[in-house]
């Protein structure tokens, strides 16, 4: 009986599947695979010859079967009218070996204030380095409130203002905020760095926010000339 059944017609939910005893026997341990053995085919309720009912989603059947013919999960999860809970329910039903992919990790939309501070921070690390490289010693700083030809800095130095232009009109506020915990994370990963900071914010349009920063200026001069070209080529000859 079971080698006169070649080609099977799966009625599920009401929607008529076609295929064949032998693609279903490409996983001989799945539902459908065990249903269709040889040894198992008298246990089958067949009607009209070749035609089984299955009280299944219909639908979503339509990538499990095609699963049994690529050995692909065609679904995807844009395919909202199946949804994946739908597709899982079937898969376990069936009882085939199909994982579904993890779903995209959520990346959360930045906060645009903690990277704003990031970056003014970033921008007074970079120019106090810069400024340790051309043997600045000391940095004034003001910053003002809405008066955009209010910036100031001495000494007025191109390499240095190019790095902390971008923040010229706009570091006030953050400053205002959380300059002296600025300057409180500077020192403490600088010793070499003082940091004085003071508001004046009498009548809010003039307002502006004043730093000074020193730099240690004590060096060993024979250090940074025996780690530099210098020291290389004269140790060379």
């Amino acid at each position: 009986m079971g080698k006169s059944i070649c080609r099977i017609i799966l009625n599920v939910g009401g929607v008529k599947h076609e295929t064949t005893r032998d693609t279903l026997l490409i996983f001989p341990d799945s539902l459908l695979g065990t249903m269709f053995k040889e040894e198992n085919l008298q246990m089958c309720k067949l009607e009209n010859g070749n035609e089984v009912f299955l009280d299944r989603n219909g639908h979503a059947f339509h990538y499990i079967l095609e699963f049994y013919r690529t050995r692909k999960l065609l679904w995807s999860d844009h395919l909202h009218y199946i949804t994946k809970e739908e597709i899982e329910s079937e898969i376990d039903f069936f009882q085939l070996p199909i994982e579904l992919p993890l779903p995209p990790p959520v990346v959360e939309k930045p906060d645009s204030r903690i990277e704003a501070l990031n970056e003014l921070i970033g921008v007074f690390e970079s120019l106090i380095s810069t400024a340790k490289g051309i043997y600045i010693h000391k940095l004034d700083l003001t910053f003002p409130c809405y008066d955009k030809d209010g910036f100031f800095m001495e000494p007025r130095i191109k390499r240095l203002v190019d790095i902390v232009q971008q923040f010229s009109d706009s570091a006030f506020h953050l400053l205002h905020k959380f300059g002296e915990r600025i300057g409180s994370y500077l020192k403490e990963n600088d010793n070499e760095l003082k940091w004085e900071l003071s508001i004046n914010d009498l009548g809010w349009h003039n307002a502006k926010c004043i730093i000074n920063i020193e730099i240690d200026a004590q060096y060993d001069e024979s250090l940074i000339i025996d780690n530099s070209i210098i020291g290389r080529k004269i140790y060379l000859s």
